[in-house]
């Protein structure tokens, strides 16, 4: 990757981030998480947390689309924490929504 080879590692983790975007748009839900979970891996090792939190809500759609529910709560869960730390609140109130959809449908699942 020419990131690494350049020593550019915010570049790295965002050049990881895109791909995931873009499966998860295009439905292959599994590479979307792949590359999300590694991007997420870069962006703790680099302390940056605004980013950290973007990627455990990124990650958090593709795993809902795979009806993972309990992981994308998790991941969801532990973002949601993360922007109310960082005062994102426009971002907190989204994922209190995602969560709760969430839980509806889940819900209406299991009846």
């Amino acid at each position: 990757m020419l990131c690494r080879r350049h020593d550019d590692p915010d570049g790295e983790a965002n050049t990881l981030d895109s791909p995931g975007y873009i499966e998860h748009h295009d439905g292959d839900h599994r590479r979307a998480v792949g590359h999300y979970r590694q991007a997420l891996a870069r962006y703790r090792a680099l302390g940056h947390t605004a980013m950290v939190a973007g990627a455990l809500d990124h990650v958090g759609l593709p795993l809902a689309a795979l009806g993972l529910r309990d992981e994308a709560r998790a991941v969801w869960r532990e973002a949601l924490a993360l922007y109310r730390d960082l005062e994102c609140d426009e971002d907190a109130e989204r994922l209190l929504r995602r969560l709760e959809e969430l839980d509806g449908a889940e819900r209406a699942v299991t009846g």
